[in-house]
C-alpha cells in the first residue's frame, strides 16, 4: 500500500475498528499526521500562537479530525497480527510501550486468516486479479491471430501489446 491509499483507506475506514490495517497502512498513516502536525504548527506560528504553553487553533483542530481515524487505523493493525486493540494500554505500563512500538511499527502482520479477519494483502490480489481487463485479453489474442497469419510484424505486435498492457 502506498502512502496515498493508506491516507485515503484511513478516511475511508474513519470509525472502522474491525478488520485488519497493513504494516504500511499504519506506519504511513503515522508519517501523514506527523507531516499534518508539522504543516500546522507552522501555520499557527505564522498567525502569532508562538507560546507553547498556548492551545494553537489550527493543529488543534487538525489533531482533532486525524484522531479518530488513527485510532481506528491502530486497533486494525493491532488486528493484522492477531492481537486486541486493548493491547494500546500496554503504553501506559512503564516499559510496555517497547513492545507496543514493536507490533504496531515494525511485526509483520499474519500471513493467514486470524481471528479478527483474513490476509488483507492477499485480499489485496485478489481484487487486482478481478480489476483484470478482459476486454484487452481478447485484443491480445486478436493480435497473436494477427502476427501469426502474417498481417503484423513482430515490431508492430509487441508495441500493440505494450499498449495493452
Amino acid at each position: 500500500m502506498n502512502f496515498f491509499e493508506a491516507i485515503r483507506s484511513g478516511f475511508s475506514n474513519y470509525v472502522n475498528f474491525k478488520g485488519r490495517a497493513i504494516r504500511s497502512e499504519y506506519n504511513y498513516w503515522i508519517l501523514f499526521s506527523v507531516i499534518i502536525g508539522i504543516i500546522t504548527g507552522i501555520l499557527d506560528f505564522m498567525i502569532g500562537y508562538d507560546d507553547w504553553n498556548d492551545p494553537s487553533p489550527i493543529n488543534s483542530i487538525a489533531q482533532l479530525i486525524l484522531s479518530l481515524p488513527g485510532l481506528a487505523v491502530m486497533v486494525r493493525r493491532f488486528h493484522d497480527i492477531n492481537k486486541s486493540g486493548w493491547n494500546y494500554f500496554w503504553c501506559f505500563t512503564v516499559i510496555g510501550f517497547i513492545p507496543v512500538i514493536y507490533w504496531l511499527c515494525f511485526k509483520e502482520g499474519d500471513k493467514e486468516e486470524n481471528f479478527y479477519d483474513s490476509n488483507l494483502i492477499d485480499k489485496t490480489l485478489e481484487d487486482k486479479k478481478n480489476d483484470i481487463d478482459f476486454n484487452n485479453i481478447s485484443k491480445l489474442e486478436k493480435l497473436a491471430k494477427l502476427k501469426e497469419k502474417g498481417h503484423l510484424t513482430e515490431e508492430e505486435y509487441n508495441d500493440k501489446k505494450k499498449e495493452l498492457l
